[in-house]
């Protein structure tokens, strides 16, 4: 029987190596998201993770951090650690002021807590505040900070509006299916085109240094259901974009694709980690957060 068993250890490691990869797929899939308003003052945003938001003198920053699988005791990890170890942009280098703080509500969540602190960043002193999030064997990170405390000052009444407006929604499948869409397709599948302000970070200057740029964004609807966003112009091959792979340009993209539902004079786009509502014009155009995205319909609609 011993000898049976050692001939079946490599098969049960095999087996339980893919258990466990399965159950982080799993737990990927599951992963919650949030929805939030845009802080007054700030530009950025459009689904890149992290996704940041920048104010109009670029003296400070917005870092949202998606959900990722979390075990442990929370509270206890981030007073010792303020999740150091997601912060993928603005990373301190030494605490120069001691965290403080409490813990907060933020419907839809299990737990949050909110800390304040002074960090020097290589030579660069910022003031931070940092809330995490705990929702379903998941932590998100959003960090905020500005490099000085005018400009904390000055920034945080809009910091602090996204976080009030702040909520954690249900869990976002790894597989996008397609959804129904109320009315003739033709009416909204297609290509929409608006002029935004793309923030270009500058890697040589203190950190959040950079300029705001003009650039064309653009979402893509499909006939049934599923969407895409992106910036400059959609890639299709031989340029018809009835042949775009949604589901590759999700996987490579995974905060810009998910699925739209239309409701009334309202178009709901469920990307990534953010949910956007759009309005729908009479013309045929959405607005989103004060853009227009002029339509440009699929082809042999």
């Amino acid at each position: 029987m011993g000898v049976d068993l050692m001939r079946r250890l490599p098969r049960l490691e095999l087996l339980l190596a893919f258990l466990v990869v399965l159950g982080a797929h799993t737990a990927l899939a599951q992963a919650p998201a949030f929805q939030y308003d845009p802080p007054a003052g700030f530009f950025g945003g459009g689904g890149v993770l992290p996704e940041t938001w920048t104010p109009i003198n670029a003296d400070g920053l917005i870092a949202i951090y998606p959900f990722r699988p979390f075990a442990g005791e929370f509270q206890r990890h981030f007073a010792q650690t303020l999740f150091a170890e997601r912060i993928e942009q603005n990373r301190e280098t030494r605490i120069v002021r001691p965290p403080f703080g409490e813990a907060v509500t933020v419907p839809g969540a299990e737990s949050a807590m909110l800390l304040r602190f002074v960090a020097d960043h290589s030579g660069y002193v910022r003031e931070h505040a940092r809330l995490a999030v705990l929702s379903r064997g998941h932590v998100a990170v959003i960090d905020i900070s500005s490099s000085s405390p005018e400009a904390w000052t000055r920034n945080w009444p809009g910091a602090l509006g996204l976080l009030q407006s702040l909520r954690v929604l249900e869990a976002t499948p790894r597989s996008v299916a397609a959804i129904p869409v109320e009315g003739p397709v033709g009416e909204v599948a297609g290509v929409y085109l608006g002029s935004t302000m793309i923030f270009q970070g500058n890697p040589m200057g203190p950190v959040g240094s950079g300029r705001w740029i003009a650039g064309t964004k653009w979402y893509l609807l499909s006939g049934d259901g599923r969407v895409q966003s992106g910036f400059k112009l959609p890639q299709a091959p031989n340029g018809d974009i009835r042949l775009f792979d949604y589901e590759a340009a999700r996987r490579k993209d995974p905060g810009f694709g998910g699925t739209y539902s239309v409701e009334g004079g309202k178009v709901t786009l469920r990307l990534g980690n953010e949910t956007v509502v759009a309005d729908l014009t009479p013309e045929g155009h959405l607005v989103i957060r004060g853009t227009t995205y002029t339509k440009s319909k699929l082809k042999d609609q």
